[in-house]
């Protein structure tokens, strides 16, 4: 939202090496602007993956890296002496006081925001925020990073999860050792209980029987098995489906277990 600034608070601890993925946001042409002298200081800035701004306590620009200015558009020249406001929503003096008094109590702070590029298109950013000393006075720095990939992931995970929950065919997951970590409402309404809690942990053994359960694991062969199935659920009414039993693979395509799903439950007799 536009004008928010969501702040998360982390304790200091170790951090260990982490791997990127490049920023394949649309970046914004312009001539880079000529550099000062290097330091040891503007070496680090530049070498940098993030988009770094320092600023002093009332949000004032100092200094900029070469990807602040590809990542808004902005040469160095228009952004020194400007207020960081201009780029980040929901900055402000007051903010920018309260996490330079977060830090000086040891903790790392992040936000969450909306940035703004001279051609007035925005994006997400996630903000970490350290103090420095500029040499004339205590300052703060922005590393600022694009996180429009990771919030259209996010969006699809979650048009993912309301279409399993409101599909109506019963479906459900299982790891490589067929225990149950995700069953969707269709699922509980087909097995007469209330709850996904009640079977999820459970294995298809447990809940199908040895038999069923064997067919089913047919799907970690690497295509789908398809076929009818009696189930017997915990009121011993028996059930013919079809099934469908197909492998779930993670981000890295690695497998990590099954998807199964049940349609045209009638009675076995029927």
């Amino acid at each position: 939202m536009s004008g928010t600034v969501r702040i998360h608070y982390k304790k200091k601890m170790a951090l260990g090496p982490e791997v990127l993925a490049s920023d394949a946001s649309a970046e914004v042409p312009l001539v880079i602007t000529p550099r000062p002298s290097p330091t040891i200081t503007t070496n680090v800035l530049e070498h940098l993956y993030d988009a770094i701004m320092l600023t002093d306590l009332k949000g004032i620009v100092q200094q900029a890296n070469h990807r602040a200015e590809e990542l808004f558009g902005y040469p160095l020249i228009q952004m020194l002496g400007q207020p960081l406001a201009q780029i980040v929503d929901g900055i402000s003096e007051d903010l920018m006081r309260l996490m330079h008094q977060q830090l000086q109590r040891g903790r790392f702070t992040v936000l969450e925001a909306r940035c703004t590029r001279q051609n007035g298109s925005q994006f997400p950013a996630e903000i970490a925020v350290s103090s420095l000393d500029l040499g004339d006075g205590p300052g703060l720095c922005f590393s600022l990073r694009n996180i429009t990939q990771r919030r259209e992931m996010q969006n699809q995970l979650c048009m993912a999860q309301h279409a399993l929950q409101e599909a109506a065919c019963a479906l459900l997951m299982a790891d490589l050792d067929s225990q149950l970590h995700f069953v969707n409402p269709a699922f509980c309404r087909l097995w007469g209980v209330a709850q996904p809690d009640e079977v999820q942990g459970h294995s298809l053994d447990e809940l199908f029987g040895a038999a069923n359960a064997d067919l089913l694991r047919g799907g970690l062969a690497g295509t789908p098995w398809e076929g009818e199935l009696d189930l017997v659920r915990p009121d011993g009414t028996v059930l013919r489906v079809q099934a469908t039993s197909a492998p779930n693979f993670d981000f890295a395509n690695v497998l990590v277990g099954l998807v199964i799903s049940f349609i045209g439950a009638a009675p076995a007799s029927a």
